[in-house]
């Protein structure tokens, strides 16, 4: 066997040991939150797979031919999958306990790589209920500027191979999620929000400098959620992030948010970034949502724009 995996069972607390020829890891589940990342050198994927989900003793969330996903709680009673609670019992025991992502991702001619993410965001406190000034949450508006002209982030958009800027007015409560793809068919125009669930996956947000000036864009093979990077655009004093050029909010509680964007990092996510005038991969497909501190609207007022360069 090229792969060996046991856990502790019965408690939150519990272990998971993973041992391969390359590697032994000994992960703890539900205690500090931490992540994790082992790479198993000439471990055949499909056995290690199945040892995993022996381990869990729970079938994938996700599967293809290349990657194996579990979503769960790692609840007292052991490791149990997101899918099989309620929308209610899951903000429940987002309270209280931690929920881990174990992904098994086959890398072509040199093996796998095992990734545990366990997330310390759901064990917080409950979102605080909005300020009373903090207006419409459920609608913002959007465009385009660049060289002087504004024209609305909808549709076929064409711009020169220079600098342009994404603007966003909506209430200063706001937060945007931003996905961006060359492949036209990995971002629906209208999706659902079962789609925004695995659009937006928390796990693959990429990490920014402040005020960054970068447009992540995946690759067409870059379809699956686990491996689509997206971005989250805010104005957050509390956390230190400050992901505008500017941002102005007006008596009335709204908020104008210019997102300058100067250069593209494509590849996954991998970079260099390179300026938009070297961009030579064809229209850039980009969905916007809104994203409000509150539960029961985690996106709002979707936009979707297709961006040529002449």
């Amino acid at each position: 066997m090229v792969l060996a995996a046991t856990r502790t069972d019965g408690l939150s607390s519990g272990r998971l040991r993973i041992s391969g020829p390359s590697v032994t890891a000994t992960i703890p589940v539900g205690e500090k939150p931490r992540k994790a990342c082992f790479i198993i050198a000439e471990t055949d994927f499909a056995e290690a797979a199945v040892q995993i989900s022996t381990l869990l003793a729970h079938p994938p969330s996700k599967q293809t031919d290349d990657v194996w996903t579990w979503d769960l709680f790692a609840i007292d009673g052991g490791l149990q999958p997101l899918g099989q609670f309620t929308e209610g019992q899951w903000a429940q025991l987002s309270l209280s306990y931690p929920t881990v992502t174990i992904l098994v991702q086959r890398i072509k001619d040199q093996g796998v790589i095992l990734h545990y993410t366990e997330d310390p965001v759901l064990t917080a406190s409950p979102p605080q209920p909005l300020a009373a000034d903090a207006g419409d949450v459920r609608h913002f508006k959007a465009w385009i500027e660049q060289d002087g002209r504004r024209v609305p982030f909808a549709g076929q958009v064409h711009l020169k191979k220079r600098p342009f800027s994404i603007v966003l007015r909506g209430s200063h409560a706001l937060a945007y999620s931003i996905v961006s793809s060359t492949d036209k068919r990995a971002i629906p125009g209208k999706p659902s929000e079962a789609d925004f669930q695995d659009l937006f996956d928390r796990f693959a947000v990429g990490a920014e400098a402040e005020r960054d000036t970068v447009l992540f864009v995946n690759q067409p093979h870059d379809a699956a959620p686990y491996v689509r990077v997206n971005q989250m655009w805010e104005e957050s004093e509390a956390d230190n992030r400050h992901q505008f050029q500017s941002y102005k909010i007006d008596s009335g509680g709204v908020a104008t948010a210019r997102r300058d964007i100067d250069r593209v990092l494509y590849d996954d996510g991998h970079g260099p970034a390179v300026p938009i005038s070297r961009w030579s991969h064809g229209p850039i497909y980009v969905l916007v949502t809104g994203d409000p501190a509150i539960e029961g609207f985690p996106h709002v007022d979707p936009k979707y724009a297709e961006l040529v360069f002449d």
